[in-house]
């Protein structure tokens, strides 16, 4: 018989971040935060055991993601149990997990893997142990608009059992703890740290751009804060032939209809190709082979598929809610302020209109962009911060 590993508490130099998680690798219809995650792991130092606890399906499946549920499992620098049988595995899952030093949740809105480990350690579970909070752009107020009544209901249970105190949070910018702050006042504890990333150092260059229509793409989930409703609606107005490639998956079929309808609606010299859901190999691919990625998104708060086009010299439009519109405008791509119809509606033809040469030269502009970005100095890991009760923005 063999005997599972099991995540113990700090021994000499080792320390042990447990984390849960709604969705982990081999997972990706969840999105940025899924490789968000995975690249905060492989990049952490090399004293830290890391411990996730996940559902073993992917989001909106039911397929399993492994065959050996409920039991620890190597991934990469990780150690990984992926969750079967409900509630009752979940909390065998965690008791399974002793005594750690860090807890790291990668959403605030999640009852089962944000909500359930902070009420546990209420009671004395993990007690001595650091919590850290990650929202990932849930606070912003694009975010809270969608679904307001059920998060408002959250938020005040949340505070009302007083979770928010003796915890720490994770905000990729400056921006996004003045959020935080905002919902739980001046005094709350917030390390601000730009989000990991497990991309290359260097942008993949591409070949010379032969004629022919702008070929764009949109990758993102499906969803109404991602903004394509938006893009669709300006494709109703361009003047210039437009290919566009989207790649996800809907978040509900009320808003895949809606989406869908907008592209039915549109000129003949507009193309639009649903492609559904894709691993990230064949994302990063679509990116590589399009003249520019679309992404009218209401807010994040960091926006791994920006990072990840720009890898692929794919220049970006993209709105003014995330941390990008300075390397955008000097380079990368471009932003569109107001994010309404009208002003991407403009924006595109302007882009479509410059032609392939313009096309080309705009992809090596976005391959320099990113490739100073993804070497600049980014400090201290946050596993490093949560454990030095520090940050720049500490109060």
């Amino acid at each position: 018989m063999t005997t599972q590993p099991t995540p113990t508490t700090t021994t000499g130099d080792r320390i042990t971040v447990l984390i849960p998680t709604d969705f982990y690798v081999p997972a990706f219809l969840g999105g940025g935060p899924i490789q968000t995650l995975k690249a905060l792991i492989e990049e952490s130092p090399p004293q830290y055991d890391t411990w996730v606890v996940c559902a073993n399906h992917d989001l909106g499946e039911s397929a399993p993601l492994v065959e050996q549920p409920n039991e620890w499992l190597p991934v990469d620098r990780a150690n990984v149990r992926y969750v079967q049988g409900g509630l009752r595995s979940l909390l065998g899952a965690f008791r399974a997990a002793a005594d750690v030093d860090v807890i790291y949740l990668n959403s605030l809105f999640s009852p089962r893997y944000s909500l359930l480990p902070l009420i546990l350690r209420s009671l004395g579970r993990w007690r001595g142990a650091d919590v850290l909070i990650a929202p990932r752009g849930e606070l912003y107020p694009g975010a809270l608009a969608q679904k307001p009544r059920k998060k408002r209901v959250f938020l005040r249970v949340f505070r009302a059992l007083g979770l928010h105190i003796r915890t720490m949070w994770h905000a990729s910018t400056e921006d996004e703890a003045r959020q935080i702050r905002s919902l739980f006042g001046e005094q709350t504890r917030v390390l601000v740290r730009e989000n990991e990333t497990s991309l290359p150092r260097k942008a993949r260059t591409r070949a010379p751009r032969s004629a022919g229509p702008l070929r764009a793409v949109f990758a993102s989930r499906l969803h109404p804060k991602k903004g394509l409703h938006i893009l669709l609606a300006a494709l109703a107005e361009v003047t210039e032939p437009v290919q566009l490639q989207v790649v996800g998956a809907f978040a509900d079929g009320e808003y895949e209809e809606h989406c869908r309808s907008l592209a039915r609606d549109l000129p003949a010299h507009v193309s639009v190709d649903f492609t559904g859901a894709a691993a990230r190999d064949v994302v990063l691919e679509r990116m590589h082979d399009a003249d520019l990625m679309t992404f009218p998104t209401t807010g994040e708060n960091f926006g791994h598929v920006i990072a990840e086009a720009l890898s692929e010299s794919c220049p970006v439009m993209c709105s003014d809610h995330t941390p990008w519109s300075a390397a955008l405008s000097s380079g990368g791509g471009g932003v569109v302020s107001p994010n309404t119809p009208e002003a991407w509606a403009a924006a595109i033809d302007e882009f479509s209109a410059a032609g392939a040469d313009a096309w080309e030269a705009a992809a090596v502009r976005a391959g320099e962009s990113y490739c100073t970005w993804r070497n600049e100095p980014k400090g201290r890991h946050i596993f490093e911060l949560v454990r030095a009760k520090e940050s720049k923005s500490s109060v």
